[in-house]
């Protein structure tokens, strides 16, 4: 698959592959190329736009109870980062997982139910400490799109378990009118209009509707980015 993966990406054309996104989003979307995101790991720092983390922790181990989500319970990919504004000063958190052990997940509002045998979900929290504390779930199923039978798709949830994002995988590249069974990015979603979006393919780029607010801007950063420096695409490509 892997293999494949890399035909593909070859074929599609002699410019660098990029993700096709929705044209509506497009035109209003603002970009912004991510620097940080490829080579050496150690202290990395994640930069685009006015947006900066403090160095991704890959080293913590933590077993917390995520409201209305799942018990975390000795993930084996852990990050941790806060994520600032440099211009506005403001900042976020985020706490995230991902392999973890095998358990029974339900939900909120019955988007799905699934026996995680496959530990293919990346999930945590994301907190804001001004102007007060507040606490924002996330959960992605089938994040790399390895399950025949399972969607990537997800969702982000506030305090009262109501949802405020929903997420999606994207398949399809630009050039290419076929979707593919790898993700190359997500798009992120307010009902039915996409807000946001990441590209995970080569050094990263994300897009803002120009309509967020800076809060909901620092949240999208904040999950982009947990989703840039997690096991991608790019890093399983470079290590054929």
């Amino acid at each position: 698959m892997k293999r494949l993966a890399f035909i593909f990406l070859a074929a599609v054309s002699c410019k660098t592959a990029q993700v096709s996104l929705q044209q509506d989003f497009a035109a209003r979307a603002e970009l912004y190329e991510v620097q940080g995101k490829n080579g050496w790991q150690v202290n990395q720092v994640i930069k685009f736009g006015p947006y900066e983390t403090s160095k991704i922790d890959r080293s913590m181990t933590f077993s917390y109870h995520v409201p209305f989500l799942v018990d975390f319970s000795g993930g084996k990919e852990s990050l941790a980062f806060n994520i600032v504004n440099k211009e506005a000063g403001a900042g976020v958190n985020f706490l995230g997982d991902s392999r973890l052990k095998d358990n029974h997940l339900s939900l909120a509002k019955g988007y799905f139910q699934i026996p995680l045998k496959q530990k293919d979900v990346f999930a945590g929290a994301i907190y804001f400490s001004q102007p007060e504390l507040q606490r924002f779930d996330f959960l992605l199923l089938n994040p790399n799109n390895q399950q025949p039978t399972a969607k990537c798709q997800g969702v982000v949830l506030d305090e009262k378990g109501d949802d405020y994002f929903t997420i999606k995988g994207i398949t399809k590249l630009q050039g290419s009118k076929i979707p593919q069974t790898q993700v190359f990015g997500y798009e992120f979603l307010q009902g039915d209009k996409v807000v946001g979006a990441v590209e995970t393919l080569n050094k990263g780029r994300v897009w803002f509707d120009t309509s967020l607010s800076e809060r909901d801007r620092l949240l999208l950063s904040s999950l982009a980015t947990g989703l840039l420096v997690r096991n991608n695409l790019q890093e399983e490509v470079e290590n054929l």
